[in-house]
């Protein structure tokens, strides 16, 4: 009797298993790599519109404590739910009001998704005159006043407490994810 020759090496078959269970590796840790990448990708999203709510509604409060009245009008504009209008008096050294700044929050006429910033300063005032975007992504924006809307306040000089509601949205991988941040403050020497 011969004894049975030994082959070494893999046979064709488990070549083939082999190459199958390596692409099948591949292929889950890529799927698990692409899943991770798009919730990065949401969360970034979300994290952006976030802070562009949260940015615009505090730089709005700041000048809303400085400020000591909401104008009913100014120039081409007028305080409304999507439009604030506000005066800060400004100082000289002694702590004397030299004059006042108007300061205008409304949502840009050619882009309603973009707040605007209008500054119209006194001489002698650290403010500039100046127009500036100060967010995007803007999905609704509303001034009001112990729940009346300001569009609907009669009398706009006698506001103590201005409330913000500012939503932004964005689509973020086809679906349109939202935030929203709602502030109030008093103005100055109005508690």
């Amino acid at each position: 009797m011969k004894a049975a020759s030994q082959k070494s090496g893999l046979t064709m078959i488990e070549l083939l298993v082999a190459t199958f269970i390596g692409m099948l590796t591949f292929l889950v840790l890529f799927y698990v790599s692409l899943t991770i990448q798009n919730n990065i990708n949401v969360s970034s999203g979300i994290l952006g519109i976030t802070q562009t709510s949260r940015f615009a509604a505090n730089r709005m409060m700041r000048d809303i404590r400085e400020a000591n009245e909401v104008k009913s009008s100014y120039s081409t504009y007028t305080s409304g739910n999507t439009t604030l209008i506000i005066s800060i008096p400004v100082t000289d050294v002694n702590g004397i009001i030299i004059g006042y700044d108007i300061v205008i929050y409304t949502l840009d006429a050619p882009d309603p998704a973009k707040l605007r910033r209008i500054v119209y300063a006194v001489p002698g005032s650290s403010r500039v005159n100046e127009s500036e975007i100060i967010a995007q992504d803007i999905k609704s924006l509303l001034f009001s006043s112990n729940g009346t809307a300001l569009s609907s306040v009669s009398d706009k000089s006698t506001i103590k407490i201005l409330t913000i509601d500012v939503a932004t949205a964005k689509i973020i991988m086809g679906v349109e994810r939202l935030n929203e941040v709602i502030v109030a403050s008093s103005l100055r020497n109005k508690k």
